[in-house]
């Protein structure tokens, strides 16, 4: 069995006997961290235990190793409570960032972007809570899909109805657009195919792929 150096720390331990001296190398595999989910807070109090419970639900039976960072924005309710329930409760698996104040969707993102480990990355918001297969179908459109960089699941509101959770390419008229006629189109959405290939093509230089382009996959 051969081990690369990027999968194990190994250490040398010699045991010095009588009649010879024998060299073992101890290994110790670092296995890659299956998947990290990234979730923001700020007063959540009324979504955050059915969020937590339904992510843990559905990664605890499909992933060995995954890890779940909560940001909170400096919540004034109860939101820190719950969050701190579940990491005590989970403390291999729940990590909490804890700000005093509401520093927008876009640096406390960053802060767990940073420290997650996972081969995959999920973000969503509190008040969202997954079916329980819904991250293996996505993950396993990722892996096999040799030009998707980005996947997204269906939204659907409490009433079942379908929410509209992908666009094109974000312009003033797209915005414009999906201010005033997001019900209109949401409406249109339930005749279109379950798999839509978006029409923009997007780079992501960034994030760890190569200069080339990738799709994004919607409706999984």
């Amino acid at each position: 069995m051969s081990i690369s150096t990027n999968q194990a720390d190994c250490f040398l331990l010699i045991i010095l006997t009588s009649n010879s001296r024998y060299l073992l190398l101890l290994c110790e595999f670092r296995l890659q961290m299956n998947i990290s989910v990234i979730i923001l807070s700020w007063n959540s109090e009324c979504y955050l235990d059915k969020c937590l419970s339904s992510v843990i639900k559905g990664l605890r039976n499909y992933y060995s190793r995954y890890e779940i960072f909560i940001v909170d924005n400096g919540s004034r309710d109860g939101s820190v409570d719950i969050i701190e329930y579940f990491r005590n409760t989970h403390p291999d698996h729940v990590k909490s960032i804890l700000l005093n104040s509401n520093k927008g969707t876009t640096y406390s993102r960053n802060l767990a972007l940073k420290q997650a480990k996972g081969k995959f990355i999920v973000v969503m918001d509190s008040d969202t809570e997954i079916i329980e297969d819904v991250i293996p179908k996505l993950t396993h459109i990722l892996k096999y899909g040799n030009n998707v960089g980005l996947v997204a699941p269906r939204l659907m509101y409490k009433n079942g109805q379908l929410q509209k959770s992908v666009d094109n390419y974000p312009t003033v008229f797209t915005k414009l657009h999906r201010y005033f006629f997001l019900k209109k189109s949401e409406k249109k959405m339930l005749r279109i195919p379950i798999i839509l290939y978006v029409k923009s093509i997007m780079q992501f230089p960034r994030c760890g792929f190569s200069r080339r382009n990738y799709s994004i996959v919607w409706g999984c």
